[in-house]
């Protein structure tokens, strides 16, 4: 299954428990504060359309697909390395 980064921008300091807790039922990782990965059998338009429900309409979302293997990252949130190892 490919592998998905998902990055919203979200406005007015809201506090988003609904689209985390879907992030997370997903089995996605954390990897920044704003910035998560995912394993998908979906185009990253479909995972746009699904995950947007879960934002209001003046925030911000992009979701790409990345290449296994071919990640730089640094500095990313406590479980990120293994969770990409064991995913990729």
């Amino acid at each position: 299954m490919p592998i998905f980064l998902i990055s919203y921008d979200l406005n007015k300091v809201k506090d988003y428990p609904k689209l985390i807790t879907k992030l997370r039922e997903h089995d996605c990782q954390r990897a920044l504060e704003s910035l998560w990965f995912g394993e998908f059998n979906n185009t990253a338009q479909e995972l746009l359309d699904y995950f947007k429900e879960f934002i209001d309409g003046d925030d911000g979302m992009l979701v790409a697909e990345i290449s296994k293997g071919k990640l730089a990252r640094k500095m990313t949130k406590h479980g990120t390395s293994d969770w990409l190892a064991s995913h990729g």
